[in-house]
């Protein structure tokens, strides 16, 4: 398979050369997949070849407005943040 491999970088690279027929097939978290017109997602690998990604939120001890922020970390916390994740290819972890 090596000389038929094209090895990219993230940021949504993988779905948009699939979608300008530059590659058939695209390995990428899905969040990227989804927003790229022209590809269609044929679902997650298998769970033994899954690597979770864990995003974090913290309030800096110098914040202008921390009562906002953890109103904002509150928030993201929640179910309707977590629909909204689901929709996006994102899977929340219980918090």
């Amino acid at each position: 398979m090596a000389p038929k491999t094209k090895l990219m970088g993230g940021g949504g690279q993988n779905p948009r050369a699939v979608a300008a027929g530059e590659v058939e097939l695209g390995l990428c978290v899905i969040s990227d997949i989804l927003p790229v017109p022209g590809v269609v997602l044929l679902g997650p690998l298998p769970p033994e070849l899954q690597h979770a990604v864990t995003v974090t939120a913290a309030v800096g001890t110098r914040a202008t407005e921390p009562e906002a922020a953890v109103a904002l970390i509150r928030f993201l916390k929640t179910p309707t943040a977590a629909a909204i994740y689901r929709v996006k290819g994102l899977e929340p972890t219980a918090a």
